[in-house]
């Protein structure tokens, strides 16, 4: 996963609404280059309760199987990830995503996935330029505020990611916080983003709007 966002080509990930074999098997036929699931979590953009690793392991392992790259996200406070990543290392995933404020710091040495530290927008500037010293292998932009979601993309956010990419000696990854549309992506490619994390927002919650969302997407880019 690490050299496809390493990759000056665009890339379209989703993360799913559900940890769901069908929803998945929908995003990877539809072109998707990468899937990221999650457990221990209240996910606020789709509304959705993920459970401990025990309930969701033979889907997660099942979703490994489709050929893409899959992420995980352990969980929403740094006690629950610390105790998860041992049982990490048991699947087929290849990176971990969460807050950088949640990820513990031993995290560095569990050398079987890739680490993305996200960052919300109450971090500063200078925080997020410090994640360069750091061993996160790539970082997920999640600026916006809870009452800019779904909305549509303007000069100021492009801006944004703009500068936090060329601050960042690490690839990033913008997730669809707001309403990206594949017109966007094509701007913000030509800007030097090139990494795209496709959520609830923009894909839907169904194997129909997962399909037909990424297929416009991948086709756009």
């Amino acid at each position: 996963m690490l050299e496809i966002i390493k990759s000056d080509e665009p890339t379209v990930l989703v993360s799913l609404p559900e940890n769901d074999i069908d929803l998945a098997e929908a995003a990877v036929a539809a072109g998707a280059q990468g899937l990221k699931v999650h457990i221990n979590a209240n996910h606020q953009a789709s509304g959705t309760a993920f459970g401990p690793l025990e309930e969701e392991r033979d889907t997660i392992e099942g979703i490994c199987d489709l050929g893409v790259p899959v992420g995980i996200v352990p969980g929403q406070d740094l006690e629950t990830i610390y105790d998860a990543l041992p049982l990490l290392d048991e699947l087929p995933i290849d990176f971990v995503n969460a807050h950088s404020h949640q990820l513990p710091a031993t995290i560095e040495s569990h050398t079987g996935y890739s680490t993305w530290a996200s960052v919300p927008n109450e971090y500063s500037f200078e925080e997020i330029r410090a994640l360069n010293s750091t061993s996160v292998d790539g970082v997920e932009l999640g600026i916006q505020t809870t009452d800019r979601y779904g909305q549509r993309v303007s000069v100021r956010d492009v801006a944004k990611y703009i500068r936090l990419n060329n601050i960042l000696e690490k690839p990033t990854i913008i997730p669809s916080q707001l309403k990206i549309t594949p017109s966007d992506i094509k701007m913000l490619s030509e800007s030097g983003v090139s990494n795209f994390l496709l959520g609830s927002i923009v894909v839907g919650d169904s194997v129909d709007s997962i399909s037909e969302a990424v297929s416009s997407f991948t086709s756009a880019v």
